[in-house]
């Protein structure tokens, strides 16, 4: 059977059901779940490697992976990673210190997840927290870096850059 214009129209909802996706504060609350995950993904890494110190247990010496340089590590020579390593040596105390501020930031975490009634904003505050602590074992990791490369010789510095150099374009190929 064919509907023509004599036919009458099937009833319609005076309005009609929203989708999913339009419902007021959906979006919001999607990436503040977004925003919660890759926090909660940064706090992994850091729980593994500046609370835990990965393999070598939490009392070990500093490793280059604890000073939050990421891939510039992985273009330094041996004796220039034995030198960073040094450096950071001279500052174990400052990241142990570090560890034991992340290993409170972490409680605050867990303190704002399992409140009841939930407060984003104390759990925006512990990770804050943590973003805080990051930057601060960065900023010692660079630190260390930068003794090491003012040490450095025109020629290795400039060896450096042309291996960080060649690192770029090798990311960009891929």
């Amino acid at each position: 059977p064919t509907m023509t214009d004599d036919a009458p129209l099937p009833p319609t909802d005076p309005v009609p059901p929203r989708s999913p996706a339009m419902r007021p504060g959906l979006r919001l609350k999607v990436l503040l779940f977004a925003s919660l995950a890759a926090n909660l993904l940064v706090a992994g890494f850091v729980i593994g490697v500046v609370v835990l110190g990965g393999p070598g247990g939490r009392d070990g010496p500093p490793r280059l992976r604890d000073a939050g340089l990421g891939p510039l590590v992985g273009v330094l020579s041996g004796e220039e990673r034995r030198g960073l390593r040094e450096a950071l040596d001279r500052r174990a105390p400052e990241l142990r210190d570090a560890r034991s501020q992340m290993r409170g930031a972490l409680r605050e975490l867990l303190g704002a997840l399992r409140a009841d009634p939930f407060d984003p904003g104390r759990l925006s505050q512990a990770l804050a927290r943590q973003r805080q602590v990051t930057v601060h074992v960065q900023e010692i990791g660079q630190n260390a870096l930068i003794e090491r490369i003012a040490q450095a010789s025109s020629e290795d510095r400039r060896a450096l850059a042309d291996r960080i150099e060649h690192a770029l374009r090798r990311g960009a190929d891929r």
